[in-house]
């Protein structure tokens, strides 16, 4: 009962002075069933007591549900702009944040609790024959197989691009006849699956 009390008034403590909850002393639980919240120097009711009442665990706010700023919602999650009647926005995924975007061909993935984009493997299929070559000189079956060809070479530090379409023999021919064209990168994969 008294322990109640206690923690009753140090919650009202907080919450009427809204002093900061880590400079207060408490005691945080080792283990918690919950993922910290973005910024936990702020937002004291997020503050959740375990069974034995021995200690406290800093749980963020649920992907879906209302809060006020980025700060209270779970690491790798943002709060988004007011909706509706309530001005409260709703906890997303970091990737759906405004001003963030992967390129084509790339996936977004929140590491360290930030978004980052990564580019993504296909499982390709020679099926399709459009062969294609690129500015290294590497004549590829399809633009699947180019995209894990450019991911293979991005991670080694090297950017490769599309030459054009079709052998690179042909390619480099048709360059030299007419170095203007350039048959640019709109293709979209075929008989590709994303994992």
């Amino acid at each position: 009962m008294m322990r109640t009390l206690f923690v009753a008034c140090f919650l009202g403590l907080i919450a009427c002075t809204g002093a900061e909850v880590i400079a207060l002393d408490f005691n945080i639980c080792p283990v918690c069933d919950c993922k910290p919240p973005s910024n936990t120097t702020h937002n004291p009711k997020l503050l959740i007591s375990d069974d034995n009442e021995d200690c406290y665990c800093l749980c963020g706010v649920k992907e879906g549900l209302s809060c006020d700023w980025t700060g209270e919602c779970h690491q790798g999650l943002y709060c988004t702009a007011p909706r509706g009647n309530t001005n409260k926005g709703i906890c997303e995924d970091a990737c759906s944040e405004p001003g963030h975007y992967c390129d084509t061909y790339e996936r977004c993935m929140v590491l360290n609790n930030k978004p980052e984009c990564s580019a993504q493997t296909f499982t390709c299929s020679s099926i399709v024959y459009r062969p294609l070559c690129t500015d290294d000189n590497y004549q590829l079956t399809n633009r699947c197989f180019y995209e894990n060809y450019r991911k293979e070479k991005k991670e080694d530090g090297i950017n490769v691009h599309i030459l054009g379409f079709g052998t690179c023999q042909d390619v480099l021919t048709k360059n030299q006849k007419n170095p203007s064209v350039h048959a640019g990168n709109t293709y979209n994969p075929l008989n590709a699956v994303i994992y």
